[in-house]
């Protein structure tokens, strides 16, 4: 794993050194992420976009140029306790090549102090798509350190569909405890909104022949 954290950071710091260029690409609401997985892809400057996860979860977005995003974000504030998740973040996209692009992001969650920072490689070519990333997670206040690996993939059967899928996992630094979650769906693309639908499966309960996927929802609206 140490070796698949150290290639991704090569490759995404090779890219600084690669010739970038500008092209009018199509972009489609939520083509900035996968499930939960950050892409490289950015919006075009001046760009806006709410995300909204299983309902709890908002987070805004706004495109300064065409490559950084800055983003806030926080769970449904149904109580006080709920804004404690309040986060800061950001996406700027460094490689945009005909086929590859390269971005690093970071966030900030300010009352739990939790920093995390990544990056992402994502791979394209006609209808299809591959991303792998890689993120460092440090909560301040309990001292914890995560380590993230995510791999994703979106192949698009239409115009307006697209089948999505990724796998990301989580590894406490000072222990040995790992968490990995299997995502996958559909994404259904409009000129201004997209919906994910799908589900989740925690990779160690595959034995459990009750469990078939957790519900997931994502909506996506760009203006």
């Amino acid at each position: 794993m140490k070796r698949l954290f150290l290639l991704l950071m090569i490759i995404t710091s090779m890219g600084l050194c690669a010739q970038t260029q500008d092209e009018k690409i199509p972009f489609h609401p939520a083509d900035q992420s996968l499930f939960v997985m950050p892409t490289a892809f950015t919006m075009p400057q001046g760009m806006h976009a709410i995300t909204d996860v299983e309902v709890a979860i908002i987070q805004y977005s706004y495109a300064i140029t065409n490559r950084t995003h800055l983003s806030a974000g926080t769970i449904f504030p149904i109580n006080t306790e709920a804004l404690e998740s309040f986060s800061l973040g950001f996406k700027q996209n460094f490689v945009k090549l005909n086929s590859i692009e390269s971005a690093f992001w970071g966030s900030y969650t300010i009352v739990h102090q939790v920093l995390s920072v990544g990056s992402v490689i994502s791979l394209s070519k006609n209808n299809y798509s591959l991303h792998l990333g890689t993120g460092y997670i440090h909560s301040r206040k309990d001292d914890v350190d995560n380590l993230i690996t995510m791999i994703g993939g979106k192949a698009d059967v239409s115009k307006r569909v697209s089948l999505i899928a990724e796998l990301d996992s989580y590894f406490e630094l000072d222990s040995s405890e790992s968490e990995t979650a299997l995502f996958m769906g559909v994404r259904l693309k409009g000129k201004n909104i997209s919906w994910d639908l799908g589900g989740i499966r925690p990779v160690k309960d595959l034995s459990d022949s009750d469990l078939i996927l957790i519900p997931f929802l994502k909506a996506t609206f760009m203006f």
